[in-house]
């Protein structure tokens, strides 16, 4: 009995032994694994700092190029140049042109203020004096080019032509031919004329105005000119009232109520504004 239990209790020696390595090798394996658990080893929170890292500095990068991009512009563009280009023009220069009576004689250019003062000689002898003869047509073309050349030697942009008797008789054919002196007539002032022929088939377009004082009444229509020595086209006179018809403008009228000229007509300055 004896016997038995010591080879019981001897075998329960064997099996603790046993037992005890057992449980010492994992506990030797435990302890490695722990110390290789101290080794420092890639984490999610490391790869996450490492790619924040690598963002940050994309980011700089980008932000220096950034930056540092428009400078890069900004001297391209130094080197450009801008053209400023003037808008500036020259001031009309204004003019009436003054066409005299028979017998009259024109003047030199003088400043009157508002416009200078224009006097041209007419192109024929006449009562003693100067006369405008616009007829035929070649006395009607070196007429209209004594007027050419009094406003090209004034430098006249803006014109007014204004004729009184003879002169307003030369200056409604004028209106009636449409002549511009180059687009710088603004006007005519047709003051007193002799009522003739040449208003005949009438096609004015620049503005106008007619007046008349009644002192050449007796101008009425078929009125041989001859017997006075006046300058006709047609030798007579048509009338005031045919002559307006042909200009297509009323009667106004002047100032005086007797052959003298209107020299003020407030179409001046409107038309010279």
């Amino acid at each position: 009995m004896h016997n038995r239990r010591g080879r019981i209790g001897l075998a329960a020696l064997l099996v603790s032994a046993a037992l005890f390595g057992v449980a010492a090798a994992p506990s030797s394996r435990s302890s490695g694994s722990i110390v290789a658990a101290r080794r420092p080893r890639p984490t999610t929170t490391t790869t996450l700092q490492a790619t924040t890292t690598s963002l940050l500095a994309t980011t700089s990068v980008n932000a220096t190029t950034t930056a540092t991009s428009p400078s890069s512009t900004s001297s391209s563009t130094t080197t450009s140049t801008t053209v400023v280009r003037s808008t500036t023009t020259a001031a009309a220069v204004k003019c009436v042109v003054r066409l005299h009576g028979k017998g009259g004689a024109g003047f030199g250019t003088y400043n009157a203020g508002s416009w200078l003062e224009v006097g041209p000689n007419g192109n024929a002898p006449g009562w003693g004096g100067l006369q405008w003869l616009y007829f035929p047509e070649s006395s009607y073309g070196a007429a209209v080019g004594v007027v050419a050349g009094a406003i090209s030697a004034s430098g006249c942009t803006r014109v007014v032509i204004d004729g009184f008797s003879n002169g307003a008789a030369f200056a409604a054919k004028l209106a009636c031919r449409g002549e511009s002196f180059g687009g710088k007539v603004v006007g005519y002032v047709i003051d007193d004329p002799v009522p003739d022929h040449g208003t005949d088939s009438c096609a004015r377009s620049a503005p106008a105005v007619l007046y008349w004082t009644g002192g050449l009444a007796g101008a009425t229509p078929g009125w041989s000119c001859t017997a006075a020595d006046w300058t006709c086209e047609g030798g007579e006179s048509i009338g005031i009232n045919v002559t307006a018809a042909h200009l297509g403008l009323a009667i106004t009228p002047s100032i005086w109520n007797s052959h003298q000229a209107y020299t003020n007509p407030p179409e001046l300055a409107a038309w010279l504004r």
